[in-house]
């Protein structure tokens, strides 16, 4: 039977709830340092072979380690739960390039982490730039007006291939609407809503819900791009 490559498979749903605050009670058996590792190596070939539960079981041991790294740097939930869903998304589409001789899974998995929450502080400080300038600026070279206008082609053939409750909700992300905020909108889960936020910066080509938000206010600044509900 034919495989799907893992790398050019769809990656699964990985939303999850927020560890409660009493997980800490819930602890596995203590086991050393080289233990965890192992058991990790061991995951990690079974994600690599395209197994789910293997995934899932990774993101059980090590989702709220990464939750409060992205929430210490960030400052901010939603984004760190943004952050955990992307990291555990490049788990799974990039296993098959992990190398537990050079480092350890939670070495490897931390600084996925780590860069997914500089992006998205140098796009707080409008370091991402074709997003913040002008793109009609007086004095653009010509390989910077070329880049402009890739980047605003690669920005509406992604805004087309948005589904309408997609588009909804980038619209309301647009308007400042939060994750809690945006469920009550649209009568669905907080889970779901990260979950379209996800396909949303997929789509776009996207690292932050912050971008999605500017995209929408240079892109969709119309009331008439709002979508019938």
């Amino acid at each position: 039977m034919h495989t799907i490559p893992i790398e050019f498979a769809a990656a699964p749903v990985l939303w999850w709830r927020r560890p409660p605050a009493d997980s800490g009670s819930h602890r596995e058996p203590v086991t050393t340092p080289d233990q965890e590792a192992q058991e990790d190596q061991r995951l990690m070939q079974a994600v690599a072979g395209g197994d789910e539960p293997a995934l899932r079981r990774l993101m059980d041991r090590h989702l709220a380690k990464v939750l409060a790294l992205a929430q210490r740097i960030l400052g901010d939930a939603d984004e760190a739960d943004d952050v955990a869903q992307e990291a555990f998304t490049r788990v799974w589409r990039n296993a098959r390039g992990f190398d537990g001789g050079r480092a350890r899974f939670t070495t490897w998995l931390y600084r996925i982490a780590f860069n997914l929450c500089l992006d998205r502080r140098r796009a707080r400080r409008g370091e991402w730039q074709p997003l913040h300038e002008d793109l009609a600026d007086a004095s653009p070279g010509p390989g910077e007006v070329e880049e402009r206008r890739q980047l605003r082609q690669q920005l509406t053939a992604g805004l087309a291939r948005l589904s309408p409750q997609e588009l909804r909700i980038l619209l309301l992300l647009r308007d400042g609407g939060r994750n809690r905020q945006i469920a009550e909108a649209l009568a669905i889960s907080e889970s779901t809503v990260k979950s379209h936020i996800s396909a949303i910066l997929h789509k776009l080509g996207l690292y932050s819900r912050t971008q999605a938000a500017l995209v929408a206010q240079r892109l969709l600044s119309s009331p008439a791009a709002d979508p019938a509900t």
